[in-house]
């Protein structure tokens, strides 16, 4: 639950800062941004009542000390993967917003699903940011070798939990 609540996150996060770092996003798109927030806000909030029910149970059950760390450490793992091809999708998708409506004279809601369209055709697993100042800038399949480790550490966690 945790891990999958983290990579919701991730998600949402990597979506908001391809709109802060893009400048524009509110002029692009139709949809509102204010929503991307609340839908991470409403997240985190579920983080925290997730962790309080591990807390609960672990106070009560010491054996469940096991899938929290092993739900970490998958999140952890998937985390760079869900986080930047997100974020490199949506800075696709502000380029061609901010394209079309600049050369365009048509209808937001026409740019929104037009330049989703043609990003999504120009999206390619793995992209690379030429203009990226991130600390850590993974490749695309240095994060898909951790997502499919945080994958097996998932699943022999709850496999683990089953078993016991």
């Amino acid at each position: 639950m945790i891990t999958i609540l983290l990579l919701l996150y991730a998600a949402l996060a990597g979506d908001i800062e391809a709109m802060i770092y893009d400048g524009n996003r509110a002029e692009c798109f139709i949809r509102n941004e204010h929503k991307d927030y609340t839908y991470q806000r409403v997240v985190v909030f579920f983080l925290a009542l997730a962790s309080a029910t591990y807390g609960f149970l672990i106070s009560e059950q010491q054996m469940l000390l096991v899938p929290l760390a092993g739900e970490l450490v998958a999140a952890a793992l998937c985390f760079p993967l869900v986080h930047d091809e997100v974020y490199n999708f949506c800075r696709l998708w502000l380029k061609w917003a901010r394209a079309l409506r600049t050369t365009n004279p048509v209808a937001l809601h026409v740019v929104d699903s037009l330049s989703f369209h043609y990003a999504w055709q120009e999206y390619r697993f793995g992209y690379q940011s030429k203009t990226t100042t991130a600390v850590v800038d993974l490749p695309g399949p240095a994060r898909l070798a951790l997502a499919v480790a945080g994958g097996v550490v998932y699943l022999a966690t709850w496999a683990w939990l089953l078993v016991k």
